[in-house]
């Protein structure tokens, strides 16, 4: 186990527990996060989320965001994703960027959620825009495959509907269906090329 960088006193943490115990949310969040890194003496999974869920539960957005990775990672609970989802929503309307980009990543994977890249690449999009460093990493692959699967998905709405006509990129084929057409390989090449110059 890996030390932390400040131990707080035990009579910080006395005060620290003190406005916990008195309702404040900022107090409970910090003395959770105390417990869950050991900064208040050795660390204490129980006591971390029992703090942290508290300030939660009073609105505190980034425990909302802090109780949802708890709830991912299974730290003082079992491991529930559709619970940390919902967690991270709560935080991400109040527009916090990691809560945001944390959601994105759920629905990015499909964990806790129904897998939706487009949903995803607008939180990541979201959590990006107000400068959050991996979001920004993140965006580009995110927003690029959700066009694709979006792109998809018209293609083939429009082949259930039997249009008789091809989306760009796109041609007829032989039974009546649109199919790839060698613009569709191009602009896929590019596009991966434009992923893996970021």
């Amino acid at each position: 186990m890996l030390l932390p960088a400040y131990m707080m006193t035990s009579a910080q943490v006395q005060q620290l527990e003190s406005a916990a115990r008195s309702g404040n949310a900022s107090a409970e969040y910090m003395l959770g996060e105390a417990y869950a890194t050991g900064m208040a003496g050795a660390q204490n999974a129980g006591l971390a989320i029992q703090w942290v869920s508290r300030a939660a539960q009073a609105g505190h957005v980034p425990a909302e965001n802090k109780l949802g990775q708890y709830e991912q990672m299974g730290f003082g609970t079992a491991a529930n994703a559709s619970v940390a989802a919902q967690w991270y929503q709560r935080a991400a309307n109040a527009r916090y960027a990691p809560a945001e980009f944390n959601l994105g990543l759920l629905y990015e994977t499909g964990l806790g959620v129904q897998q939706n890249w487009i949903t995803a690449a607008q939180w990541i999009d979201a959590a990006a825009q107000q400068g959050l460093q991996p979001a920004v990493l993140e965006r580009n692959y995110v927003t690029n495959t959700a066009l694709r699967v979006k792109h998809a998905q018209e293609v083939a709405a429009q082949q259930q509907r039997g249009s008789g006509s091809c989306k760009p990129f796109y041609q007829m084929g032989a039974m009546g269906t649109c199919v790839p057409g060698p613009a569709l390989m191009i602009e896929s090449m590019r596009m991966d090329n434009a992923r893996t110059a970021d």
